[in-house]
């Protein structure tokens, strides 16, 4: 299983919620949008991307368990990656 994910927040109340729940895991978690690359635990530094463009969030961990526990938290902003 891939330990990465396209995500779409469409708002800054998704954008809170989201680095809460990435707050909850001890694991890195980058969100990277474009050529940036920001802490996905940080609220001001996905507040200083655009909203609603689709970003890559990938969760540094070889658990399975993690991974799966995180993919299952953030599940509502995943989207499909375009072809």
């Amino acid at each position: 299983m891939r330990n990465y994910v396209n995500v779409k927040l469409n708002s800054i109340d998704n954008a809170k919620e989201f680095t809460k729940i990435c707050e909850m895991f001890d694991e890195d978690i980058d969100y990277v949008i474009g050529r940036y690359t920001i802490d996905a635990k940080s609220l001001l530094g996905i507040l200083s991307t655009t909203l609603g463009k689709i970003a890559k969030v990938t969760i540094h961990t070889r658990s399975q368990n993690i991974l799966e526990h995180f993919l299952n938290s953030i599940y509502k902003w995943i989207v499909e990656e375009s072809i």
